[in-house]
């Protein structure tokens, strides 16, 4: 399989890609990226394709990802921006389903969002406003994508909802944090984002405690 990822150089997005690098499924990696990868990261399956501007896709680009199977998109976080969170990846879709005419096979997007993503963007919220209200409104924009623009067939889109994620080493504080709010090991929610990738799900929106078991199955 051939697999996009955005945010490799994000914490998450980390060990998506050593996860991606690991698959025996996997053959094929394009990580977009603003930035070179560190030489850690490197991979003889990687190609690094550098992105300055997440809303604009190059036609050499468009090439090189057009016949990918899947995406898993991690680039954003608690607090990023509309633009970040809406703007990037709906600029990814459209680059992606532009040359498609002759596409056969469906494509995955598995997208990171948060467990506390809210979509009714007229609700009052106490903390993290922006940043909640953006992830919501992307995630809608990203499940109504396939309707909207014909493409129920080829586009497949899985969101994720973790809440705390844990590296895999995680200090006194961070387990107790993860025990009060919940919480999920890197290792497990990067598991369960490239089986999602490879093998799809009967569910489009994955809560935390789905990602907690996809990820423990797929690690036994």
């Amino acid at each position: 399989m051939k697999i996009i990822l955005a945010g490799s150089t994000g914490f998450v997005g980390q060990e998506v890609l050593k996860q991606c690098c690991e698959s025996p499924q996997i053959d094929s990696i394009v990580v977009l990226s603003r930035r070179p990868l560190p030489q850690a990261l490197d991979h003889a399956k990687v190609n690094t394709i550098i992105i300055n501007d997440f809303t604009s896709y190059s036609q050499e680009t468009i090439n090189v990802i057009a016949d990918a199977d899947g995406c898993i998109w991690t680039l954003g976080g608690s607090s990023s921006s509309p633009n970040v969170e809406i703007d990037f990846p709906m600029a990814f879709t459209q680059a992606m389903t532009r040359s498609w005419s002759q596409r056969l096979k469906p494509f995955r997007y598995v997208h990171c969002s948060g467990i506390l993503a809210e979509k009714d963007q007229t609700k009052r919220l106490y903390f993290l406003q922006e940043g909640r209200r953006a992830k919501g409104q992307a995630e809608a924009d990203l499940m109504n994508f396939a309707v909207n623009s014909h493409q129920r067939d080829l586009w497949q889109t899985c969101v994720m909802r973790p809440s705390m994620v844990l590296p895999i080493q995680p200090n006194a504080l961070q387990r107790i944090s993860s025990f009060i709010i919940g919480g999920i090991m890197v290792d497990d929610l990067a598991r369960a984002a490239v089986d999602l990738t490879v093998n799809g799900n009967s569910k489009q929106i994955l809560e935390h405690e789905d990602l907690i078991l996809l990820g423990k199955n797929v690690q036994q």
